[in-house]
């Protein structure tokens, strides 16, 4: 799929809980599968934090949103969690294993904890319009 570029500077941060009974590797390789050019790092031995300020790392949600049909679902929630400059989401830790991306509408729908996405770009409606289309 041709991915149209948002062209606006952008900021995103993934970050979840590793639980005890968790492979800190397999949740970092989790945040991977839905954010592919993110390289998490190990906080403090329980929190996977990731940066990054391009755009394709949003690529993968982009082409999954669309694929499984899931965009009014995002857009909700994106808009609901949004201020003039920044969103967030959770999404499924679980799903998110195998590369699929699951928009949470409370964090208790992710049994081990979700992946909270936090996104920064100004005005923010506008990468919401690009991600999420009406």
């Amino acid at each position: 799929m041709k991915i149209p570029g948002f062209g606006r500077s952008v900021a995103i941060v993934a970050q979840t809980r590793v639980n005890p009974s968790e492979d800190h590797y397999k949740v970092a390789d989790a945040i991977k599968n839905v954010l592919p050019s993110l390289d998490p790092i190990l906080h403090d031995k329980e929190i996977l934090e990731a940066h990054s300020v391009e755009e394709r790392t949003l690529h993968h949600i982009y082409e999954q949103i669309r694929q499984r049909r899931t965009s009014a679902a995002f857009r909700k929630i994106m808009l609901r969690n949004s201020t003039e400059s920044s969103t967030w989401m959770h999404l499924n830790k679980q799903a998110a294993t195998v590369g699929v991306v699951v928009v949470c509408e409370d964090a208790s729908e992710s049994p081990l904890g979700p992946i909270i996405l936090r996104i920064t770009a100004n005005p923010i409606v506008d990468l919401i319009d690009w991600l999420v289309p009406q």
